[in-house]
């Protein structure tokens, strides 16, 4: 295989600015920085921030050696095969496009993907036009343990595969991203029919920047006038804070199957349900559980842990299928034409909610409809 020089696009918490603490406990921090270093491949050769601080924390830990302030200037003398863009999400979009159109071979690009479909319509149709191969940071998609998953649905052991159910709590754009993404990877990532759903309070205890014991909601906000959500100015205006908490939403996707977001504060799990048994993924624990009915037309179930393969890095994951994917030219398992549709569900949900969670039929005809997000 090839070597690959990589260049990194914003040098904060995803590209491993702080990663120190973890590396010196012997962990794997699973940042973009760590996981190229772990690929013999690769060679990380420039990053880029404006932030100086997180810049040189980052080089200086990863050993990189091109320093920039300027992602542009970056990209003309450097000339990377591979971008990974780690910014915070709003200028991710600019940045994809720039990137796609100044010749990088590959992007890695963190989630979400933008802030609006108009945006994301742009990407899209940048990357199919340029033909830069595009992998998404939905690690779940790439994470052994649900690829073992849809493998077994694939296999049938569930049988015809109905739904897909998410049950936790998130944020719209920076949680449910990969919410939206697994339920369209478990079920094979079928086309969107429609979306409907509610918005609500998102609620976090002790997050490091908050007053200590101090209770965090993110509250849905929508400013008519300007067709974006906004911070609750109780909390500080902010990315963070204008990216809504979600209630509950109904995805009805072509192939006839559903997928479902339930808000459940005390869980973080996915269930696929299918005509002959369901798997149950619950991360809390973690416990992957294979439920098969043992009759055709009974309802007495067996129930027993999935068979499960070692578990390996999931953004090692994604930087080794983008490496497939450039050496042989089939897509990436995350390409941006997927990375687009779990984009369009997350903002048609936000659409439903302001018109009191009313059906939404994609494609979403409101394109500049805009939700921050860090």
């Amino acid at each position: 295989m090839n070597k690959y020089r990589i260049a990194i696009i914003g040098a904060g918490h995803r590209a491993g600015a702080h990663d120190r603490e973890q590396l010196e406990k012997g962990q794997a921090p699973g940042s973009h920085a760590w996981a190229y270093q772990q690929v013999e491949e690769c060679e990380l050769v420039a990053a880029a921030d404006p932030n100086i601080e997180n810049l040189q924390r980052l080089c200086a830990l990863y050993d990189i050696p091109g320093r920039y302030n300027d992602y542009r200037q970056m990209l003309a003398e450097v000339q990377p095969d591979i971008v990974s863009i780690c910014t915070v999400t709003r200028p991710r979009a600019e940045i994809i496009v720039y990137a796609a159109e100044h010749g990088v071979k590959a992007i890695y690009a963190e989630k979400a993907l933008c802030a609006s479909m108009a945006e994301a319509d742009k990407v899209l149709a940048t990357c199919k036009r340029t033909g830069v191969v595009f992998n998404q940071g939905t690690n779940r998609r790439f994470d052994t343990y649900y690829g073992a998953v849809r493998q077994a649905i694939v296999a049938g052991v569930i049988g015809e595969p109905a739904a897909a159910i998410f049950h936790g709590q998130s944020l719209l754009m920076h949680g449910c991203s990969h919410v939206f993404d697994t339920l369209l990877f478990l079920l094979g990532d079928p086309q969107v029919d429609f979306v409907q759903g509610r918005l609500g309070v998102y609620e976090e205890w002790g997050e490091k920047w908050l007053p200590a014991g101090r209770k965090f909601f993110n509250t849905p906000v929508f400013n008519e006038a300007e067709n974006r959500f906004e911070s609750d100015p109780t909390l500080g205006v902010n990315d963070f804070t204008a990216d809504p908490g979600t209630d509950w939403a109904f995805i009805q996707f072509s192939n006839g199957t559903t997928g479902h977001l339930i808000n459940s504060p005390s869980l973080f799990d996915f269930m696929v349900l299918g005509s002959m048994g369901q798997i149950l993924c619950s991360e809390e624990t973690p416990e992957f559980l294979l439920r098969q009915r043992r009759e055709r037309f009974g309802r007495a179930f067996e129930t027993r842990p999935l068979e499960l393969p070692p578990r390996e890095d999931s953004t090692i994951g994604i930087i080794r299928d983008l490496l497939q994917s450039l050496e042989s030219g089939k897509a990436t398992k995350c390409p941006v034409e997927i990375a687009h549709r779990s984009m369009e569900i997350a903002l048609a949900l936000a659409e439903s909610h302001v018109h009191n969670g009313a059906r939404v039929t994609i494609p979403l005809a409101n394109r500049t409809l805009y939700v921050p997000n860090h």
